[in-house]
């Protein structure tokens, strides 16, 4: 993950490691989905994985603000959109980017859940891989979802660097290549360094981690665009119905926000009572 962060500058020199990525999840989501229905529980038969029949409901209705929260992850990738339009041969085309990118993601995503939910219903566990078989093609699938990660990771925070960067002058104009090099090096050393050392030092970092994202991601991704955007144009520019739609928005992410902040509060207690994350 060091390598292709430090060696690596824009998002435009980093575009193959996210192809990658965008291919190692997609056969993730593939394979899970096609195992998931190929042994789901039957009478007849049924894996040791199962502990009896597993159970659905079409609706639980306090699962959904939580879900929410988590689902804003899904969303996590627009800190990235500002550099990847600059980056664009065609920026003009960056919309038609941004719905082909948020309609794979969301087909993923449903296509996990679905055949995951359907197979293992109230049984399901995260991560959903767990819940597999012992195959081969299993095993593939989660050696390649961590690589993934490895690949998937520094696209997140290439786009961070270099603002920062940018802020504090790393550019070969003021430094010349050399030092600019050094000290990008240097500093992105020391993030990912930091970023070892937070999730090696903290305890029950899961468990944590949904904490923080309870409170982040929902605000980031529901609360402030529609904040920003009001603000920008002004309450009587914009069209009635945007700013109903602007305030059903901002009160989906309010209520994910508090809700999915309390879920996050119980797991951790009961992490910290049972003594494992």
């Amino acid at each position: 993950m060091w390598v292709p962060f430090t060696a690596l500058k824009t998002l435009r020199e980093i575009t193959i490691s996210s192809m990658f990525g965008v291919l190692t999840a997609l056969f993730t989501v593939l394979v899970l989905a096609v195992t998931s229905l190929q042994h789901k529980y039957t009478d007849v038969y049924h894996g040791p994985e199962f502990d009896g029949a597993p159970t659905h409901e079409f609706i639980i209705g306090k699962g959904i603000p939580s879900a929410i929260a988590s689902i804003s992850f899904m969303y996590a990738g627009s800190v990235a959109f500002p550099h990847v339009e600059g980056n664009m041969r065609k920026p003009q085309q960056f919309g038609w980017m941004l719905f082909v990118a948020n309609t794979l993601v969301c087909g993923a995503y449903l296509l996990s859940s679905v055949t995951g939910y359907v197979a293992f219903g109230d049984q399901t566990v995260s991560p959903i891989l767990n819940n597999l078989p012992n195959l081969a093609i299993v095993n593939a699938a989660t050696i390649v979802i961590i690589v993934h990660c490895v690949f998937a990771l520094p696209v997140m925070l290439v786009s961070a660097s270099l603002e920062l960067e940018l802020a504090l002058g790393v550019m070969p104009g003021i430094l010349g290549k050399k030092k600019e090099l050094a000290w990008r090096v240097f500093m992105r050393t020391v993030t990912m360094g930091v970023l070892l050392g937070i999730s090696i030092a903290i305890p029950y970092f899961g468990q944590v981690i949904d904490l923080v994202s309870a409170i982040s991601t929902t605000v980031v991704f529901f609360m402030v665009p529609v904040f920003c955007y009001v603000k920008l144009l002004g309450w009587n520019r914009i069209p009635k119905y945007e700013l109903l739609l602007c305030g059903v928005l901002a009160a989906i992410g309010g209520v994910a926000c508090v809700w999915g902040l309390i879920d996050a509060i119980k797991s951790l207690q009961t992490a910290v009572q049972l003594g494992h994350g």
